[in-house]
């Protein structure tokens, strides 16, 4: 299964046994060097949750460590901030594929993807075939089985939690 298509979450990689690693925190959380990180309120408030569970617990202070990162890097966008009509960050959006089934998906940030609950990072090949698109567009999303394409049937800007 190709890595757009999984969780991204620093949970999955056991990091206690790995040194401080720059790039490696980088490869792990999806955002390069100089990348924004977007994120919703809720989004953020995850993040500042699991950044004081770690003060609690006996975890890495690596971990800590690129949560802080994230945390400081986190550029908020408020779903009921942005303008309706396009594909935009924080959208909720329903699509029609070639099969006639309907799917949702939340464009969020990197740290609360979660693709089970219909949450996909803004970087993602899904979010990118997505973004700018209106009501009605026919986007094309590359996939290991080949080109998709998904109508937008709505979109929508609701809190994200």
């Amino acid at each position: 299964m190709s890595k757009a298509f999984v969780k991204d979450d620093v949970d999955a990689i056991d990091m206690t046994d790995l040194d401080f690693d720059p790039v490696a925190d980088e490869m792990i959380s999806g955002l390069g060097g100089s990348a924004k990180n977007y994120i919703t309120p809720g989004g953020l408030e995850q993040l500042k949750q699991k950044l004081d569970e770690l003060a609690e617990g006996a975890d890495s202070d690596r971990r800590a460590r690129l949560i802080r990162k994230h945390i400081d890097l986190a550029e908020v966008i408020d779903p009921m901030d942005q303008p309706p009509g396009k594909v935009l960050f924080g959208a909720t959006v329903t699509v029609v594929d070639e099969k006639d089934e309907r799917k949702i998906y939340r464009i969020v940030g990197v740290d609360e993807t979660d693709f089970a609950a219909g949450k996909i990072s803004w970087i993602s090949p899904i979010s990118k075939a997505l973004l700018q698109s209106c009501v009605g567009d026919v986007v094309v999303l590359e996939t290991p089985r080949g080109e998709e394409e998904l109508e937008i049937e709505k979109i929508e800007f609701k809190p994200i939690h």
